[in-house]
Parts: structure tokens; C-alpha cells; sequence
């Protein structure tokens, strides 16, 4: 039915992935927030993509807010490329070079009654003035190379953000992110609500900036997904990371398995 709609055969393969850098992008140590987190300790590397899924409320959401501050952790410790930083809100993550592409684009991710333009420009705004005020040139100049590199169908750059489709949102969402060129990125449930050849695009985009060598922390509830474009998977359950597979490894089966409880936390 998929393949009637869309108008081509689409097949089920896993996404080629770049080899990871030896090199730590991000390290969590004992990283704790109230009864809603327990001692996650995770290493990514530098052009790692790494998938942590789990049943609602298993706490992934959570840990992503935590990582960029949006509830700040409780204990243990972040360090960026072997460094330790104290992040207490989003400013902070963002000037270590951590991103974030929340669950909700429309609420949390865009202001939808702004252009394209003034969406990607809000976190960019202090990297492109000058002097105080904004090099507008230098920022229509970067948006429609990301409208052109990122393939984001949109009539122009002056197109309210609430009239684009559910992926092109996602899109610009991203786009407002890799103009700052970050180093660990962030995705909550990047492709839910979008169709099936926006999906493949995203997949598309997460790769390429894994090849650039940021670091990609994927937090999904759809285990195919994590199976498709992870170079590992971690599974959450209350929590607390109760199991890691390697690329190959895994199954929906046995990622179901450790999320709803048939496989006892390695922290536990």
C-alpha cells in the first residue's frame, strides 16, 4: 500500500553508516535527576550514532532534556570531548556545541507564525552580528544553502514555517542547528509524523552529519529505526540503561524483550 502511494519500490535495507572516530565526542558518568534518571554512564564517539529506545516513560525523553540542560541533572558528570562541563540550561549545552531537536517541532522546535529565514536565524543571531546588529546578507546567504543542501521544499525563504510539511519542518529544525556547527547532537523522535520517503531523508541527513563527525545521540520508540541506523542501541527501562547491542546484534524481539522487563538492568 506504502509503495502504491508513493509511486516506487522501496526496500527494506539497513542504511550504510560511516566508521565512528576513535575520538570521545561525549561521556555521561553516574549521571542521575531525581527518581527520573539512575546512574546512566555512556561514551559516544565522534561520528557515532547511537540509539536509545525503550517503552513511554522508560526515560529517554528525559535523559535527552538532562544531557541539554532543559532539567538539570541531579548528579554525576557531562564531559564534551574529555572535558567536564557543568550544564544547567540549554545555553550552556549550546555553547559546548550540544544541540537538540526536540519530540514536538511544531511547539518546541519552530515558531511557526516566523519565516524560514527568522527560524534558522534565532540561534545563529550572535554568530552573525556585527557590532550589534544582524548581517542579514551572511544569514540569507547560509539559509538558502541549507534550503538548497538539505532539499526543504519550500516556494522561498520568507515562507511561514507553519506552511511547510511535517518533514521539511524536521528539515529546517535541522538546519537551525547544523549552521552552528555542533558536536554532539540530539534527535527525539526525528522522523515520527513523517512519510515514508521523508524518513529516508532524515536517515539521509543523520549519516551525513555522523560523516562530518558529530556524535548523534538518536532517542527513539521505534525499534526498526534504531535497528536501521544505529551503530549501537541502548535500551531504557525506569531510568536506567538495562541493555547494549552492537550493530547486527539485535532484534525487535530482543530490544522488546530487555524494555519490558525480561532482561534484568546491568546497572541493577
Amino acid at each position: 500500500m506504502i509503495e502504491k502511494m508513493v509511486g516506487k519500490t522501496l526496500e527494506k535495507k539497513h542504511v550504510s553508516l560511516p566508521q565512528p572516530q576513535e575520538k570521545e565526542a561525549l561521556r555521561l558518568e553516574g549521571v542521575s535527576r531525581g527518581k527520573v534518571l539512575k546512574n546512566i554512564t555512556i561514551a559516544v564517539k565522534k561520528g557515532e550514532i547511537v540509539s536509545i529506545t525503550g517503552l513511554m516513560g522508560s526515560g529517554k525523553t528525559e535523559l535527552a532534556e538532562t544531557i541539554f540542560g532543559v532539567y538539570p541533572k541531579t548528579g554525576g558528570s557531562i564531559y564534551i570531548e574529555g572535558e567536564r562541563k557543568e550544564i544547567q540550561n540549554p545555553a550552556q549545552a549550546i555553547r559546548w556545541g550540544i544541540v537538540f531537536l526536540p519530540e514536538d517541532r511544531k511547539t518546541e522546535g519552530l515558531i511557526l507564525d516566523q519565516t524560514v529565514r527568522d527560524n534558522y536565524g534565532l540561534p545563529n543571531a550572535s554568530r552573525l552580528s556585527r557590532l550589534g546588529f544582524v548581517r542579514f546578507q551572511s544569514m540569507n546567504q547560509e539559509i538558502e544553502r541549507f534550503i538548497k543542501g538539505l532539499q526543504i521544499k519550500t516556494p522561498h525563504r520568507y515562507t511561514l514555517a507553519g506552511q511547510l510539511s511535517g518533514g521539511n519542518q524536521q528539515k529546517l529544525v535541522l538546519a537551525k542547528w547544523l549552521g552552528m556547527n555542533p558536536k554532539v547532537f540530539l534527535l527525539d523522535e526525528p522522523t515520527r509524523g513523517i512519510y515514508v520517503l521523508g524518513r529516508r531523508e532524515i536517515y539521509r541527513l543523520i549519516t551525513e552529519l555522523a560523516s562530518k563527525g558529530t556524535a548523534v545521540l538518536l532517542f527513539t520508540s521505534d525499534y526498526s529505526e534504531a535497528l536501521e541506523i544505529s551503530h549501537r542501541i541502548l535500551v531504557m527501562r525506569r531510568g536506567e540503561i538495562c541493555q547494549e547491542f552492537l550493530r547486527g546484534e539485535a532484534t525487535e524481539d530482543l530490544i522488546l524483550k530487555a524494555a519490558i522487563g525480561e532482561v534484568k538492568c546491568t546497572s541493577s
